[in-house]
């Protein structure tokens, strides 16, 4: 079956729930264009199973998922923390008549919030 891209809307860039307002938030200009380049033009892939957890489905009838921000990267490409597939954006997929299937923004975060909290030492 045939890889499946899906645009990705944003929201208002002033408004503090959208994801695009938190996007912003990025310092490095590089990461924040090539993160609204890659939802807003290019398209997510909608049911990549590779790598895994990179995109998730988080409802049975696959309207709600979560997914990276870029496609997986080259083996030889750094992994700082700090690059466009260190960052999650959840999403619900919205009814549509033009070719590219599209979702609407819910949620915006690094992939640091999906770990567990450290617990104490003691």
């Amino acid at each position: 079956m045939p890889s499946r891209r899906c645009i990705i809307d944003l929201g208002d860039k002033r408004d503090p729930r959208s994801p695009r307002f938190r996007i912003a938030l990025i310092r490095s200009e590089l990461v924040r264009t090539s993160i609204e380049g890659y939802l807003t033009q290019r398209g997510t892939v909608l049911d990549r199973d590779t790598p895994p957890e990179w995109f998730q489905w988080l409802d049975d009838l696959h309207t709600i998922f979560q997914t990276r921000c870029a496609d997986p990267p080259q083996d030889d490409e750094p992994d700082d923390g700090k690059q466009p597939f260190n960052y999650f954006v959840r999403a619900t997929i919205s009814t549509s008549r033009r070719s590219k299937q599209r979702a609407t923004g819910e949620d915006f975060y690094h992939e640091s919030a999906l770990l567990p909290p450290l617990k104490p030492l003691g």
